[in-house]
């Protein structure tokens, strides 16, 4: 096992905040807000993009296609996880707190509010930079010569079992799965990851200012120079002020594409958009990558998928059966990307048939990459 080490050196900040977008949804029915989180993890809130996800407040980051464990062994291979952060004190002490999934924005709040002071985590999978996990913590006051400052927690968890960490160029890390699944069909998956300076500790609003915002920043793929690339991009984009708009705008265009509207009844319409959401969390809304496609909808989602845990986030008949039909009748495009995941494993199928002695193809009960 080998773990992952972030500094806390030269974080990432500006003197400005970045206001929250509008959402072209109704926030009544797209804002989850509640006072205490669930004490049953399994029942905590997610973001993702259909490239990467978390559980918010995990020790866990998952890939799209990123599995570890020779044959039925074969589950979601976990990244220990370098964006579970929390508040875990602030100053003043008396702040009121809420934590807030918004459906509609795609974005976890985590926010902290009192006459004159505004503490807040925003956490997101970024729709148009795909392979980019955000966490930015605003601080805001009315008067600078009030103390400000946020302690925050970083839930990274034990070493991931099924992973190997290696150096490579400076501030990238190497990470290869431990086991491949069938290495006579494909070996090992290399992959790299990117990330800013931890936000994990104790951080205190600068001198003489009303506003300021740190970044943190977990970027994750099988190519390093995408890596890199979309780390300058996300830096750019939050320097410029646009790295939040340009993610609630994906999932505006999204929703103004296709939903689901109930009038007169709040708690369906929520149900309906929470739904909705967690499905095109799991979703990529691009063309598949041939280099690296999706590798298809497991009934945990993408966030879920550990070893022993959460169907191992196997692609199982769900997807086709209960997942495909709505995605197919609203986005058409996306629905075409779930059937690739199957003409993309036909080759296997069709071993599968032969060997039972059957004609055609015969898709197993549940698959992970390789597709037997």
């Amino acid at each position: 096992m080998t773990s992952l080490i972030m500094n806390t050196k030269d974080r990432i900040v500006k003197s400005s905040v970045e206001l929250v977008h509008p959402s072209v949804t109704p926030d009544g029915a797209t804002t989850l807000s509640t006072e205490n989180l669930p004490t049953n993890t399994d029942y905590m809130p997610e973001v993702g993009n259909g490239h990467i996800a978390t559980v918010i407040h995990s020790d866990s980051i998952f890939m799209n296609g990123l599995y570890n464990g020779a044959n039925f062994s074969s589950h979601r291979a976990r990244i220990s996880s370098t964006c579970g952060y929390s508040i875990n004190a602030t100053t003043p002490s008396e702040l009121a707190r809420v934590y807030t999934l918004d459906v509609g924005r795609g974005v976890f709040f985590e926010s902290y509010t009192a006459s004159g002071v505004n503490i807040t985590l925003r956490t997101y999978a970024h729709r148009t930079l795909t392979h980019v996990l955000v966490t930015e913590l605003v601080m805001m006051r009315d008067n600078v010569s009030k103390d400000v400052d946020v302690t925050i927690d970083l839930n990274s968890g034990a070493p991931s079992e099924d992973i190997d960490f290696i150096s490579d160029t400076p501030g990238v890390i190497h990470g290869q799965t431990r086991e491949a699944e069938y290495p006579e069909l494909a070996p090992r998956t290399d992959f790299y990851m990117l990330t800013s300076a931890s936000l994990q500790g104790k951080i205190v609003m600068s001198p003489g200012v009303q506003k300021e915002t740190y970044l943190g920043l977990t970027v994750i793929d099988v190519n390093k120079e995408t890596v890199t690339a979309a780390y300058a991009l996300a830096v750019a984009a939050f320097q410029e002020n646009h790295l939040l708009r340009d993610h609630i705008e994906e999932w505006n265009t999204m929703w103004n594409r296709s939903s689901i509207d109930v009038e007169g009844d709040l708690n369906i319409s929520k149900i309906n958009y929470a739904c909705l959401y967690y499905i095109l969390s799991s979703l990529p809304w691009v063309p598949n990558n041939k280099d690296w496609p999706f590798i298809g909808l497991s009934p945990g989602g993408l966030a879920h998928g550990e070893q022993d845990k959460d169907y191992l986030g196997h692609i199982f008949w769900d997807q086709d059966i209960w997942m495909f039909p709505p995605i197919a009748l609203l986005y058409p495009d996306l629905g075409r990307l779930i059937v690739e995941t199957r003409t993309r494993t036909l080759a296997a199928a069709k071993i599968l048939a032969r060997e039972s002695g059957f004609d055609g193809a015969r898709y197993p009960w549940e698959s992970a990459f390789t597709g037997t």
